[in-house]
């Protein structure tokens, strides 16, 4: 799970109060694109490109690499909407995660599991950093930081594992194939380099790099 820097676009809130939309449904299928756009690349509807984005082209929830196109990933509102229907969260643009269009695991699988009071207990990569919750085994798989099983930091990890289904089988081996990749390039890149070069599960790449580091460090 990525920590997320928001920052909103004019051209979300320009749109928003020129439409005025009731549901998310009244939202264009064209300013849909533009953000999933700005969210993954940085791309800005007129063809101009921030310097970063916010979610360098993967799921805020899985880090899977993907792209804008609606076959491939859509605009997950982190507040269910059939649990928070009010203008203030649906248009709430730190309320919005572009995310992977799995049904097994990520976002449509929290949607078909959470109840509300789940909230409570859930991770926000927009206003936490998942880092801080998060370790991973060698196998791939993700497990909580902290082990003490009464502390919140646990509860925390435990239930966003477990509503996310951080664990699906497939994420694990994407996660494994990641890993060896990461330990065949330590010795000849730096981290910034191995991201841009595997380009998906940055929180992955860097515990395991700064892992081997601190072992190989006198």
């Amino acid at each position: 799970m990525k920590a997320i820097h928001k920052a909103e676009p004019p051209f979300f809130s320009e749109y928003i109060n020129k439409t005025r939309p009731d549901t998310w449904s009244d939202i264009s299928f064209g300013i849909g694109l533009n953000i999933r756009q700005y969210m993954l690349e940085g791309v800005l509807p007129d063809g101009n490109c921030q310097s970063t984005s916010e979610q360098n082209s993967q799921c805020g929830y899985t880090e899977e690499d993907i792209v804008p196109d609606s076959s491939r990933s859509h605009i997950d509102h982190f507040l269910k909407r059939s649990f928070f229907p009010d203008c203030e969260w649906v248009f709430n643009w730190n309320n919005l995660i572009t995310a992977s269009n799995c049904e097994y695991y990520g976002a449509k699988y929290k949607d078909k599991t959470i109840r509300k009071g789940d909230y409570k207990y859930l991770i926000n990569p927009v206003t936490e950093n998942p880092q801080q919750y998060f370790i991973y085994t060698s196998a791939g798989k993700i497990i909580a930081r902290n082990n003490s099983s009464d502390s919140i930091e646990f509860l925390k990890a435990e239930k966003t594992i477990q509503l996310f289904n951080l664990n699906d089988k497939a994420l694990v081996n994407k996660r494994y194939t990641v890993i060896k990749q990461v330990l065949a390039m330590f010795r000849y890149l730096d981290k910034s380099d191995i991201k841009t070069e595997i380009g998906r599960f940055d929180s992955l790449i860097d515990f395991i790099y700064d892992t081997y580091k601190l072992n190989l460090t006198p």
